[in-house]
C-alpha cells in the first residue's frame, strides 16, 4: 500500500511525487488503448535524460500490488522496459468507472488511438450508461463524432483488422495506409449497413483495387443496389441545386470583405507575402472567374428552356 513515507525498497517521495518500482504497479486492465507504439525508443529517451511526465496511479491493496495505472502506460512500460523506477502522481482511490473515464480524458490526445479503440471504449461508457453527450464531453468531440465510431462495432471482425494498427505502426496518411490494403474510417464506414459477409467482400475489393474514396462510394452503392440493401441515396438534381446555391452563398459572403478593400489596404497583405504567392493566388482567382462565368452561362442557357 502506498503510503506519504513508503517502504524501502518500494519507492521513495520526491517532491510532490512518488518514485516507485514500476513492477509494484498493476496496468489498468481496462486501458482504452490496446496497442502501443514506441515503448523502446520512449526507454531509450527514458534512460538518457530521465522521464519528464510523471504517470498517474491510485493506491489498492493487493499482495503483489502498490498502485494501479490511471494514465502513462507507455511510460510504465518504458521504465520497466529501461529497468528503472517510475515517477508517479498518486490520486485518491478511485472507481473503476471514473478510471477508465480519466484514462480516456488523460491520454487521448497524446498518441492517436486507432478508430476501434475508440469504439470499444465508447461501447465500454455506454454500458456504463453514459450518454452520447457524456461521452463526447469525455473525449472533447462532437455527439455524430461518437456515433460514428460507435458504428464502427457493427462491421465483421476481418474490417475490423483492417482499421486496426499494429502495436509500433506510425501514424500514416489514409492514401499510403490504403496503398498498403488498410480500410481507412471513411471508408469503412461505408460498409456499415451492409450485411457482414458482404462487408467482407467489398472491403477487401476496396483494399485490393486501392479505390479512392469516391470509388469506393460508387462501389458500394452499386453493391447495396445489388444486394436488395442502398447504402445511401444517390443526391437528387433538386439537392444538387440547393448544395450548389448554399456553397456559393456562403463563399460570396466570405469574399465581399475582401472585395471592399482598398488598393492601400491590399499593398499591406501582400507586403507579407512572396511575390509568386501573390502571382499564384491571382492565377487562381482568375481561373475561378472563369469557372464561375461558365457555369453562370449555362444555368441561364438551361433556364431559358
Amino acid at each position: 500500500m502506498i503510503t506519504k513515507k513508503p517502504k524501502a525498497g518500494r519507492g521513495r517521495k520526491s517532491n510532490s511525487t512518488l518514485t516507485l518500482d514500476p513492477w509494484r504497479i498493476k496496468p489498468f486492465a481496462d486501458q482504452p488503448r490496446k496497442r502501443f507504439r514506441g515503448i523502446k525508443q520512449l526507454a531509450g529517451s527514458i534512460q538518457l535524460v530521465g522521464q519528464v511526465t510523471p504517470i498517474i496511479v491510485t493506491p489498492i491493496e493487493e499482495n503483489d500490488f502498490d498502485a494501479e495505472l490511471i494514465d502513462g502506460e507507455r511510460r510504465l512500460q518504458a521504465c520497466r522496459s529501461a529497468k528503472m523506477q517510475v515517477t508517479a502522481i498518486v490520486q485518491g482511490k478511485v472507481s473503476a468507472a471514473d478510471r477508465f473515464a480519466l484514462s480516456i480524458a488523460a491520454n487521448f490526445c497524446r498518441q492517436d488511438h486507432d478508430c476501434i479503440e475508440i469504439a470499444e471504449s465508447v461501447r465500454r461508457l455506454k454500458s456504463q450508461g453514459k450518454t452520447g453527450e457524456q461521452i463526447a464531453g469525455i473525449f472533447g468531440k462532437t455527439n455524430s463524432w461518437v456515433s460514428q465510431h460507435h458504428s464502427l462495432l457493427g462491421l465483421h471482425p476481418d474490417v475490423q483488422t483492417m482499421l486496426k494498427r499494429a502495436g509500433d505502426e506510425q501514424r500514416e496518411s489514409k492514401a499510403r495506409r490504403r496503398a498498403r490494403g488498410r480500410m481507412t474510417m471513411s471508408v469503412a464506414l461505408l460498409l456499415v449497413p451492409l450485411d457482414q459477409a458482404t462487408q467482407v467482400k467489398a472491403a477487401k475489393h476496396i483494399a485490393t483495387q486501392k479505390l479512392s474514396m469516391a470509388a469506393a462510394r460508387n462501389y458500394v452503392w452499386k453493391l447495396g443496389i445489388k444486394k436488395g440493401r442502398p447504402v445511401g441515396k444517390k443526391t437528387s438534381p433538386r439537392q444538387k441545386f440547393n448544395t450548389f446555391w448554399s456553397v456559393t452563398d456562403t463563399y460570396r459572403n466570405s469574399v465581399e470583405r475582401y472585395a471592399v478593400l482598398s488598393y492601400q489596404a491590399w499593398q499591406q497583405i501582400v507586403a507579407t507575402a512572396k511575390v509568386r504567392e501573390t502571382r499564384a493566388l491571382a492565377g487562381q482567382l482568375r481561373s475561378l472567374c472563369d469557372d464561375l462565368g461558365g457555369i453562370a452561362d449555362s444555368l441561364e442557357k438551361a433556364g431559358g428552356k
